[in-house]
């Protein structure tokens, strides 16, 4: 059985009083690519905030290789405001990131 890279458990995030995450929990595996989706407001954003450390959450767990932790320096995140050349193959992408997270 592999072990998660990131774990994340009931997680729920309020910002002054308004429930933005609710409940929210899944794994990702070492070698899995994952797209999050989902309408504006739907709290993409803010639940990423929480992976990467930048927003403390309101309640349950993120794990990184089993450990409580932050994962902005063992993660690419490629955000929505970010605009990439048509030309540019997935492939391209991946080693790109890879370069710059060295």
């Amino acid at each position: 059985m592999t072990e998660a890279v990131i774990q994340v458990s009931s997680l729920g995030k309020s910002i002054k009083g308004k429930t933005i995450l609710e409940d929210i929990s899944f794994e990702i595996n070492q070698g899995d690519c994952v797209a999050l989706i989902g309408p504006n407001g739907a709290g993409k954003s803010t639940l990423m905030s929480c992976i990467l450390g930048d927003k403390k959450h309101s309640s349950g767990q993120v794990l990184i290789e089993g450990k409580a932790g932050k994962a902005k320096n063992q993660i690419a995140v490629l955000l929505q405001e970010n605009t990439i050349p048509n030309s540019l193959k997935v492939s391209e992408l991946i080693a790109f990131f890879q370069t710059i997270s060295d």
